[in-house]
């Protein structure tokens, strides 16, 4: 995807997105809007897996790998710094450490969360479609060693 495209499209960026500070998230990450976009995208996408293992497991009773899947969870989130998420995240993990009754129900809160997330950007087109475009966006400006 070249440089042109990615400066004609037009996108609206909100100052909150379900619960995530946009601004402040740009800011901390350094991205424009079409960035960060690309990056929700890519974790709408993603997580989905992390979310159908952590599912398993806590159906499973297995809390170690359940407690494995909402870290992981938990650290894409605050990455993304949608702090949110990640704040829902460590409550299922709680309440896996706890092995608690409400583990399920909890579990399903942070699923219903990511949903609402996904929903609110499929409307949008991703700007990122490849990885390698992400791993450009994340990487520029960093040293290369060749100094």
């Amino acid at each position: 995807m070249d440089e042109e495209y990615l400066s004609n499209m037009e996108l609206d960026q909100p100052h909150n997105l379900l619960g995530i500070d946009v601004d402040n998230a740009l800011k901390r990450l350094g991205l424009d809007w079409k960035q960060y976009l690309g990056l929700l995208h890519r974790f709408a996408e993603d997580v989905k897996s992390s979310l159908r293992s952590l599912r398993d497991c806590v159906d499973r009773q297995e809390w170690e790998n359940a407690r494995r899947h909402a870290l992981t969870i938990s650290v894409a989130s605050m990455k993304l710094c949608a702090d949110n998420l990640r704040s829902k995240a460590h409550e299922v993990d709680q309440a896996i450490r706890n092995q608690a009754s409400d583990a399920s129900s909890v579990t399903e809160k942070l699923e219903s969360q990511i949903q609402e997330l996904a929903d609110a950007i499929s409307g949008t087109s991703n700007p990122f479609e490849d990885a390698a475009a992400i791993t450009n966006i994340l990487c520029s400006g960093l040293p290369t060693g060749s100094q």
